[in-house]
């Protein structure tokens, strides 16, 4: 029985494999990333040994346990259910837990929670990178070809790739030309965006040039971007509520309008998947 519902949903999803074990990696993602934050709330002294590092990362644990494992969830049963948009948009939640626990490993001090933080980024990677070799790019190619507005979209992938390009650079420089110490936080941040930007401005690229890999990674990281700002307005809403900080009204209104102006292409994405019918349905009908 199993294999038959295995077979079967390999034929009303663009995949080229089963992907039980990226649900079963996924599940073990989502009780780690449960119990590490869960250790970071609660336990944040002993986890987060000074006030910098608890301002920063004990808000990415709230966000982690109210917004990532939630569309984690989400992600992984909508694909359960043979939909592609949770296909789609599940590698978009791994990355962005990639880039959360990138920051953890390179802006925490090393502790018995660093095995921990590694083993999740490690995972992480897996799935990631199994789940786009499992895509059958091509068929999902062929069904947003024309319906996604590929320039447009590519555009402000490369846009944005190279505006976290000038962030990493900006951090560090004004770091070195006026001597002054980046918060390990911010320089960890940083170091996550770095490894993410060449993906933005490359899968932009492909996007443009109607290549496969960019109609499968585009979804994934406009996905990504909306949950990385979502995150940031939680995060200026939490940290004032949990530490001493002071809301920052001129930042939040901007991650607002980012949001706004950012979002339009991934709602075009969405109108994209959802108006356009699977070609594998439609031959399983024939």
């Amino acid at each position: 029985m199993v294999k038959m519902n295995n077979e079967t949903r390999q034929k009303n999803l663009p995949i080229k494999q089963s992907l039980n074990i990226y649900y079963i990696f996924s599940i073990i993602i989502a009780i780690l990333v449960a119990g590490t934050s869960f250790l970071g709330i609660f336990y944040s002294s002993i986890v987060f040994p000074t006030a910098e590092l608890r301002q920063g990362f004990m808000v990415t644990d709230v966000i982690n346990l109210i917004l990532i494992i939630p569309l984690l969830i989400l992600t992984m049963c909508l694909t359960l259910y043979e939909k592609m948009i949770g296909l789609l948009f599940w590698p978009g939640v791994i990355m962005m837990i990639t880039y959360h626990y990138t920051a953890y490993v390179f802006g925490t001090p090393i502790s018995w929670i660093s095995l921990l933080y590694f083993t999740i980024l490690v995972i992480s990677v897996y799935v990631l990178i199994g789940l786009f070799v499992s895509i059958d790019g091509e068929q999902v190619r062929n069904n947003l070809s024309g319906l996604v507005f590929e320039k447009l979209s590519g555009w402000i992938l490369v846009i944005f790739g190279f505006f976290i390009f000038l962030r990493f650079y900006g951090v560090f420089a004004n770091s070195f030309f006026n001597q002054k110490i980046i918060s390990v936080f911010e320089s960890s941040t940083a170091i996550a965006d770095f490894f993410l930007c060449p993906t933005w401005i490359i899968c932009g690229i492909l996007l443009m040039k109607k290549k496969t890999f960019g109609y499968i990674g585009a979804p994934c990281l406009f996905f990504n971007l909306l949950m990385l700002f979502i995150g940031l307005l939680v995060y200026f809403i939490i940290t004032p509520i949990i530490t001493n900080a002071s809301f920052k009204t001129i930042d939040f209104i901007i991650i607002s309008i980012m949001t706004i102006i950012f979002n339009i292409p991934f709602m075009l994405f969405i109108r994209g998947i959802l108006k356009r019918k699977l070609n594998i349905q439609t031959k399983n009908n024939e």
